[in-house]
């Protein structure tokens, strides 16, 4: 049953699924405090202790409604046709996303997407809405439409992100492997393992060697969805990850070890 959070069992922190079994960005949390978030993988699977991102949102902002909403509100119209603008969607792919109302009536009001139908790139998508409209949607009104965060979570990508430019939000740590589009829990909070990238950054320069104990961790400059200790002079705009609980027991790329995760 669909549920915005719920206690988790280990039994349900090794189910992974090809259909959803919960809200998109669904809260968990084990008898012991750790924390996890449900999320649908992207194209590429993944194994235990990576970190995944929410990927960009793409190009729709400033939609336009398609067709008008009854004006009858009182009868519960709980769906927008939009008219898309150079970015094809699939059936559901924006579902447990928002649609934000820009202009018109109901300028500031957010919906949560329950589904939408498959439109072409310039075609028109009915977005589906969990909860009845609050007021007539005219055609011509601008919206967004944004995807979940939870949807489509990819690793981070391969380049110093030092600018900040390509900075992308942490979603949480895998604990057991997810393959390509496929459901599960990861993990947000609590003891739990990352994957080391195998160096660390220690004031300016980069020293090889294994994470010391109990700093702080941010993404690999390096490897995408890997690890490293953060640097205080170029990392201080970062998001965390995590604090390392020991030194790895091998100071390599790719090696195991525990943090207490905390990835807000």
């Amino acid at each position: 049953m669909e549920q915005a959070s719920r206690e988790l069992t280990s039994v349900d922190l090794r189910i992974v699924t090809n259909d959803r079994q919960d809200f998109l960005g669904s809260t968990g949390q084990t008898g012991d405090g750790r924390v996890f978030r449900y999320v649908k993988m992207g194209a590429t699977g993944i194994p235990a202790g990576i970190v995944v991102c929410t990927p960009y949102t793409t190009n729709f902002v400033g939609l336009n409604v398609a067709s008008d909403t009854s004006s009858l509100i009182a009868s519960q119209v709980y769906e927008i046709k939009v008219q898309l603008n150079g970015t094809a969607v699939a059936l559901n792919d924006l579902m447990d996303g928002e649609v934000d109302i820009l202009t018109g009536n109901g300028k500031g009001t957010s919906y949560r997407i329950a589904g939408n139908t498959a439109a072409a790139s310039n075609g028109i998508t009915t977005i589906r809405l969990y909860s009845p409209l609050l007021t007539q949607i005219t055609a011509g009104i601008k919206v967004n439409l944004a995807y979940s965060l939870y949807f489509n979570v990819v690793t981070d990508i391969a380049v110093n992100q030092s600018t900040s430019a390509t900075n992308k939000h942490h979603v949480g740590v895998t604990t057991i492997a997810i393959g390509a589009g496929q459901y599960g829990w990861v993990q947000t909070h609590g003891r739990g393992m990352v994957t080391s990238d195998g160096q660390y950054y220690n004031g300016t320069a980069v020293v090889s060697g294994a994470i010391p104990q109990g700093f702080s961790l941010v993404l690999s400059k390096t490897t995408p969805g890997y690890v490293t200790g953060s640097n205080p002079t170029v990392d201080a705009d970062k998001q965390i990850v995590g604090y390392g609980l020991e030194i790895p027991y091998l100071a390599a790329a790719g090696t195991l070890f525990p943090c207490d995760i905390s990835i807000e």
